[in-house]
């Protein structure tokens, strides 16, 4: 399978990390290509016009749709991931495994790695992770929501797209001259209406990488928003320790924190998720 990997010009640091970390872990041996990222000084030479995002974002869904472009005739799945990604020793193989056994017509695009903004969503696939037992399955986006216009999971840090949406998927995408979502809230938009086949593999077989945590959104509020969605990628991933996840805590302000009740509502999910608990069923 080729992987490109989204990448400014000027993000050299992120382009060796990426491909360092790539090649530790290329089990299958893969291939790797960059896709040269779409700037904003670019975006604003070219005929794409957009409204109601940031042209971070607008930069972020054109470099997206060139590089499904570039690839539109391949021959293979293709898999897109930004600079920010993280590949583990069994990612590969994991994700290689899910693609061949993946009925075809079932599936447009597998998401290998997804933010998680809302709690509920949160506590069903942690559930779900400590109850796997080390299976993967796949997790139908589409039915994670009830109501299409309250978004479950986004994010496109990576993904895998079969090759026979593919040529589809880039024509359309590459059509839009006018963005007016994220790329993610673009999809999730297409997947809600069921005009987009999505699924994620889960456990998370790829998480992401330190520069995640860096943000162009620069309020503090922002800033520990990232981190809480971030340090739950960490925790659920099929490489997690715990570790990285708590590192990713521990650079939350305690005073974020201070808050009673719900200090004491995290003791009672702390110990209903804990692997303590037994239960019971009371039948009348």
């Amino acid at each position: 399978m080729k992987v490109c990997y989204i990448n400014l010009d000027s993000a050299a640091d992120r382009r060796a990390f990426v491909e360092e970390n790539f090649r530790a872990n290329n089990a299958l041996g893969w291939t790797l290509e960059r896709a040269p990222a779409i700037d904003k000084a670019s975006l604003a030479a070219s005929d794409i016009t957009f409204a109601g995002i940031s042209d971070v974002e607008a930069s972020c869904f054109a470099s997206h749709a060139r590089t499904l472009r570039a690839n539109a005739q391949a021959a293979d799945d293709l898999m897109v991931v930004e600079d920010d990604v993280m590949f583990g020793p069994e990612s590969e193989r994991i994700i290689g495994g899910i693609v061949d056994k993946a009925p075809r017509d079932k599936w447009d695009i597998l998401f290998t790695d997804l933010v998680v903004p809302g709690v509920s969503t949160m506590l069903a696939l942690y559930d779900m992770r400590r109850a796997s037992g080390g299976k993967m399955r796949l997790i139908d986006i589409a039915g994670l929501s009830p109501d299409p216009k309250i978004v479950p999971v986004s994010g496109a840090t990576a993904y895998v797209v079969n090759r026979e949406s593919l040529p589809k998927l880039a024509a359309e995408l590459s059509a839009i001259t006018h963005i007016t979502a994220p790329y993610d809230i673009h999809l999730w938009h297409r997947i809600a209406t069921k005009t987009l086949l999505a699924h994620a593999i889960f456990p998370f077989p790829t998480t992401i990488s330190p520069f995640a945590d860096a943000t162009q959104i620069h309020t503090p509020e922002a800033f520990t928003t990232d981190l809480l969605w971030n340090a739950f990628r960490r925790l659920v991933w099929v490489h997690s320790d715990g570790k990285d996840a708590e590192a990713t805590l521990a650079r939350i302000d305690p005073k974020h924190f201070d808050d009673k009740p719900a200090e004491i509502m995290s003791k009672i999910v702390n110990g209903m998720i804990s692997k303590h608990f037994t239960g019971k069923w009371v039948f009348k």
